[in-house]
Order: structure tokens, then C-alpha cells, then sequence
């Protein structure tokens, strides 16, 4: 009985872990940094190391320390994790429901952004929300929470527009 009862894990193994989620969103924090830079070969190079990291990891850990960087100061920033965003939504499977709500809340500021490029990335993110939510949930999300009726009926019509955004080599959202 007591050979098929497994170890308990050693106490260093809690460390390790805990330990590889820094070294993750440390990882994060300097690829996102690097979205500052005025270069747009340093962008682009960027955007494909973030591509080949949500291969590598999944994109639904990404995505959770990926949303504050959606107001971040530096407009280039906001714009690429916006792009970054509408990547893990469109190569997550499914989300929860308390992830789509952070992820339109995030949204939901860059959608009224003083920068045209950060609105425009910000209205493709929510119709890809909306398609990867399903239009009954991603309803119910938009009644809770705090859009105003232009910016809903706005998001409604890019929806109905049917062509999911991408995002191209270059950082741009298409």
C-alpha cells in the first residue's frame, strides 16, 4: 500500500514554479518595453518573439500581465499589446468569462485613446472578442460593463463586418 502512494514533492519544487512565473512575466515586461523603440525593425522582431512565446507557453498566460500594458504612457506600446491581444485571442482556444471581462476592460480605455492607431487596434481587438465570446456572452458582457452606447454601436458595426482582424508581420493590425 504504501509503494503506490507518490512522494510528496519536494519543497523546492514551489520555488521553481514560483520562480519560472517571474522569469515569464519579467520576460514580458522587457519585450513589451521594447514596443517604445522608434525602430520598426525592432518592433517587428519583437512581435515575432512574442509570437513564437505563446507557442511555446500558453496564451492565456500571456495575456493576464499583457492587459496593463494597454495604458501604458507610451502609445507604441498600447498599440502592440492591443496586437499582442488580439494574437492570444485568436490563438486561445477558450477563455473564462472573468478573462474576457479583464480583456474588455482593458478595451474599454483604449477605445476612447487620444491616439487614432491605439482606437482602430482597440475596435479590432473587441470585434475579435466578440467573435471568440460568441455575440449571446459577449452581450451580457458589454450590458456590465461601462461603454457608452457610440462605442458600443460602434463595436456592433465593426462585428458586422465579418472580417476578423489579423496581425500582420509588420505590428500592424489588419
Amino acid at each position: 500500500r504504501a509503494l503506490l502512494t507518490p512522494p510528496p514533492p519536494p519543497r523546492w519544487a514551489a520555488q521553481v514554479k514560483t520562480t519560472a512565473l517571474g522569469a515569464g512575466e519579467e520576460l514580458l515586461r522587457r519585450l513589451m518595453e521594447k514596443f517604445a523603440d522608434n525602430k520598426i525593425v525592432i518592433r517587428q522582431a519583437n512581435l515575432r518573439l512574442l509570437k513564437k512565446l505563446m507557442g511555446v507557453v500558453s496564451p492565456t498566460r500571456v495575456l493576464r500581465p499583457l492587459l496593463s500594458y494597454v495604458s501604458h504612457a507610451n502609445s507604441h506600446i498600447r498599440e502592440q499589446a492591443i496586437a499582442v491581444l488580439i494574437q492570444s485571442l485568436n490563438a486561445a482556444s477558450s477563455l473564462t468569462r472573468d478573462m474576457y471581462r479583464a480583456a474588455l476592460d482593458a478595451l474599454a480605455v483604449a477605445l476612447t485613446d487620444s491616439k487614432p492607431r491605439v482606437r482602430s487596434a482597440a475596435l479590432e481587438a473587441a470585434a475579435v472578442r466578440a467573435v471568440s465570446s460568441g455575440p449571446v456572452a459577449f452581450s451580457r458582457l458589454l450590458d456590465e460593463s461601462s461603454l457608452d452606447a457610440a462605442t458600443r454601436a460602434e463595436i456592433d458595426e465593426r462585428v458586422r463586418m465579418g472580417v476578423l482582424p489579423q496581425v500582420a508581420d509588420d505590428g500592424i493590425v489588419v
